[in-house]
């Protein structure tokens, strides 16, 4: 056996005594882990969002540009938050001890997370409301009532039925400029939707798992079955059509592959700790990267599979309506679900079933959502607190849990108004800008892939998964991947206008350029010694244990310390 593999087998064995000691609850070795990462990547964003960009983006033309930046970023990035977070064995903050310089963008996720998690309670509380407006019957506009040649005499599909695609919710107005007070009603549902959300992460990170996996499960069911009833519905075809066939001037423009990298690496939940929290509660041995591959491959099947459910709908829409689908296609999500269930609730037979299949589907996914970015924040902040009797009670994560819940639901009521959709665009416009997606993945492959060193993490994924692995990280961590960041972010930066969604999100790549530029100058000046000192030590791993330890820095670490009779 060569030295290389004796010091994998040596760090395995070190990695289940580690494991074993680990205070952290663990996912149990085959069902949890496997179904929480496929898990984590879920949300209403696929099936509400993903379908839109799939057609204004070009079809199949913006699916190709998609594919690649998944499989050149996204992917990577995946393995990326995992490893790291299973390796380090802490939250979204905690895990960057790893390379303490960049501390900063632990700061930044946490801080974005939190926010997002506005958008997920408003998701709720807007799915809440539509399950009361389910059971209304929708009166057809005489001027609605399409009369598409073929179809007028059509008993089964009567062309009026499909009126119904031009009503909204009248609870969720889209006046972006309007104001207005704060409404019973919805302040109910948001609070329900709150209570509903803490009440399932107080019961600890077993029962999140399990729920997840519910909220997975169940929507990729659901989506099959819509999928089945709506490619067979008059006018399906000529809408997948449209949407799926390849526009290929698209790709000339830099917005569009900027659209499709923007698309894939929040389409797959990476640079807001949620994949960092869920590697963390890996075992140290546990093979992440099937894991990781096998939710990617089911990733990409459901992302198409919706898109084709609802995009199938949009054309069924289009044609009973007389209207052409770039009228349907929508970009806000709420919109999007509201026409999406008045379609499919005139859907014979049982239109009622498939409409609460849309919003069953959505509910779950959002929930998903929604746990898992509280998931991440608690386990962050309670990561930092230190294990002393003062700070015992608030470490319990119920506590923890109501600090968080309080100001969520305070800070909630603005999104309780007619006006709501101009914050909650703003706040999506902020927290889902590129430039702050982007920045934050280039960090991250520099701060894992050259400050800890894409070799070093090499021989730890060795460890992890007991045997010699590719040198994945080396390749992808340090070269590919932060190199096609930069040329898209530079691309970003060509493409922005002065229109008010592209100044949100230039203000938030500059706000995090700054945040993580400040503490890295803190944590450097706080050091102690020379400048040569300080440097060692934010550009060394922190709280390391021994299993996480390579053999030769087991030696180092000895000899520096003066033990030579360890060595």
């Amino acid at each position: 056996m060569t030295p290389e593999g004796a010091d994998v087998m040596t760090d395995a064995a070190q990695g289940q005594k580690g494991s074993a000691t680990s205070s952290r609850p663990k996912w149990s070795p085959w069902f949890d882990g496997k179904l929480a990462v496929a898990a984590s990547i879920f949300g209403p964003y696929d099936l509400l969002v993903f379908p839109m960009l799939f057609y204004w983006g070009g079809g199949g033309a913006f699916l190709l540009i998609y594919l690649l930046f998944v499989a050149l970023m996204a992917v990577p990035l995946l393995f990326l938050e995992v490893g790291i977070g299973q390796f380090m064995d802490r939250g979204a903050m905690a895990v960057w001890n790893i390379a303490p310089l960049f501390k900063g963008i632990g700061y930044v996720t946490t801080a974005v997370s939190a926010h997002v998690f506005w958008i997920a309670l408003w998701m709720l509380t807007v799915q809440g409301l539509f399950w009361v407006d389910l059971g209304q019957s929708y009166v057809p506009s005489p001027d609605l009532c399409g009369t598409s040649e073929g179809y007028g005499t059509n008993d089964s599909y009567p062309p009026c039925q499909y009126a119904a695609v031009g009503l909204y919710s009248d609870r969720w107005p889209d006046h972006s400029l309007e104001s207005g007070t704060v409404e019973g009603s919805k302040v109910l549902a948001m609070l329900l939707m709150l209570l509903l959300v803490c009440g399932v992460s107080a019961a600890g990170v077993r029962v999140v798992g399990k729920v997840t996996a519910v909220c997975l499960i169940v929507p990729c069911f659901l989506t099959l079955l819509m999928m089945v009833r709506v490619v067979t519905l008059p006018g399906a075809a000529q809408g997948l059509l449209y949407a799926f066939f390849p526009d290929w001037s698209q790709l000339a423009p830099g917005r569009t592959w900027v659209l499709g990298c923007s698309a894939a690496i929040y389409n797959f939940g990476t640079t807001r700790g949620i994949l960092i929290t869920v590697g963390s509660y890996n075992r140290f041995n546990n093979n992440f990267l099937l894991d990781c591959l096998a939710a990617v491959g089911l990733k990409i099947v459901m992302s198409i599979c919706m898109s084709v459910t609802v995009l199938g709908a949009f054309g069924v829409a289009a044609l009973f309506s007389n209207r052409d689908i770039s009228e349907l296609v929508l970009g806000n999500s709420a919109s999007t679900l509201a026409l999406l269930t008045d379609i499919l609730l005139v859907v014979p037979p049982s239109g009622g079933f498939w409409a609460a299949c849309v919003l069953i589907s959505a509910f779950l996914l959002s929930l998903n959502e929604a746990l898992w970015i509280v998931e991440s924040v608690t386990a962050a902040v309670r990561d930092l607190l230190p294990s002393t009797p003062r700070f015992r009670v608030l470490r319990r994560k119920p506590v923890l849990l109501s600090v968080f819940a309080v100001p969520w639901f305070i800070c909630g009521l603005s999104f309780c108004t007619v006006g709501a959709m101009q914050s909650i665009g703003q706040l999506s416009s902020f927290c889902g800008s590129y430039g702050l997606m982007a920045l934050l993945s280039l960090l991250q492959c520099v701060a894992v892939g050259w400050m800890y060193g894409g070799m070093r993490f090499q021989a730890n994924w060795a460890a992890m998964q007991g045997c010699c692995c590719c040198p994945y990280p080396l390749i992808f961590w340090a070269v590919v991947t932060p190199l096609l960041l930069f040329v898209m972010l530079i691309a970003w930066f060509f493409t922005l206008s002065t229109y008010n969604h592209d100044l949100i999100q230039l203000a938030a790549f500059i706000i995090t350029l700054l945040v993580v530029v400040i503490s890295a100058v803190i944590i450097f000046c706080k050091q102690p010694g020379s400048v040569r000192q300080k440097w060692r030590a934010v550009s060394s791993p922190q709280g390391l244990a021994d299993h996480q330890l390579r053999p030769r820095d087991r030696r180092y670490n000895n000899v520096a310390m003066g033990n030579v009779g360890a060595v």
